[in-house]
């Protein structure tokens, strides 16, 4: 499926809560944020393994294999200048899993390929605002999810995470799955406002990629 497929299934359709909503990988998401220590660009991998067992309903180390593999790939990428990208972990996991992925350039293709086919491996510029979510309370951050500053303060570095799921109340927001352990946010997740997010696209300053798993077709 494209993007532009994806949009025309969607159509019309209003995000919210109600109906199936993606699992957490809680079982992995201290080991992940042990694996983040030791290597931090290792949350590439975390970001398409979390989109991956959200859609199959798999639980293990997918996070290590998926990033180890993709540096067999290419193993001479520190003297090429870098670590590991998500698109390159995307393409390996294709490769591996099977499927297809694509560049998602607008909030309209988001949307429609976490209403479609399931959730979004996204890279992108990570600022201090990211650092501590912030809630109205504890109600209120397990019902909805603790809120990230994405459009604040000074950039830090490159992260990867997973967007899980939308929802249209509050003006409309998406729900990102980090793989930072079970004590940031809302046990490892956090909201972005729709406009923070429609705002980082434009900056260029987040990819988006919708993988369409063979797998989870079926599902």
């Amino acid at each position: 499926m494209n993007p532009q497929e994806a949009i025309e299934i969607a159509a019309g359709r209003e995000f919210t809560f109600a109906g199936r909503w993606p699992k957490l990988n809680v079982y992995d998401q201290t080991d992940q944020q042990k694996k983040i220590v030791i290597d931090p660009n290792i949350c590439s991998g975390c970001a398409v393994a979390n989109a991956y067992q959200a859609m199959t309903s798999k639980v293990g180390d997918y996070a290590a294999s998926l990033y180890e593999g993709a540096k067999r790939v290419r193993p001479n990428h520190k003297e090429e200048g870098g670590g590991i990208t998500l698109h390159e972990v995307c393409e390996y996991a294709c490769d591996r899993y099977g499927g297809e992925y694509h560049r998602l350039r607008t909030v309209q293709e988001i949307l429609a390929w976490v209403a479609v086919v399931g959730p979004v491996a996204a890279g992108f510029k990570w600022r201090s605002g990211c650092e501590y979510p912030r809630g109205r309370g504890n109600w209120f951050q397990r019902i909805f999810g603790a809120r990230w500053s994405v459009r604040k303060g000074p950039i830090m570095g490159n992260h990867a995470v997973c967007i899980l799921g939308a929802s249209s109340r509050d003006g409309g927001y998406v729900v990102i799955e980090n793989s930072r352990g079970l004590g940031y946010g809302n046990k490892g997740t956090s909201r972005m406002p729709l406009k923070d997010l429609e705002e980082t696209l434009d900056a260029k300053e987040l990819f988006a990629y919708g993988i369409d798993f063979e797998e989870a077709r079926n599902n």
